[in-house]
């Protein structure tokens, strides 16, 4: 393989990765419905990676993620509830009050 046709391999690959936001990275990611059921709900959230495969299946997991932590971000939430993960994910975004919404290994 060229030097060149690398080279552009590796640029596209960290072009198609999504970050978090500051905003968004603030934002607890939970699969677990007590978690949210004394917050504020905001909103539906959706997100859909263009990766996809057994090779793009965990990128497109991560890229999801995140994309739904921003939107959560966007609404003014703090945690946002996982219904569907994978290229095509969705979550419900919700503001919680509290101590804390730092996740124990328990509630994620």
């Amino acid at each position: 393989m060229s030097r060149l046709a690398l080279l552009l391999i590796c640029a596209v690959s960290l072009l198609a990765c999504v970050s978090t936001t500051p905003q968004g990275a603030k934002v607890r990611v939970t699969s677990n419905p007590d978690v949210v059921k004394p917050c504020q709900f905001l909103g539906n959230v959706r997100a859909t990676s263009g990766w996809g495969g057994s090779a793009g299946t965990g990128l497109a997991g991560s890229n999801t993620e995140k994309t739904l932590q921003n939107k959560t971000a966007s609404l003014g939430g703090n945690v946002v509830f996982v219904v569907a993960s994978g290229i095509h994910a969705s979550g419900e975004a919700y503001r919680c009050d509290g101590p804390s919404t730092t996740p124990t290994p328990s509630q994620r």
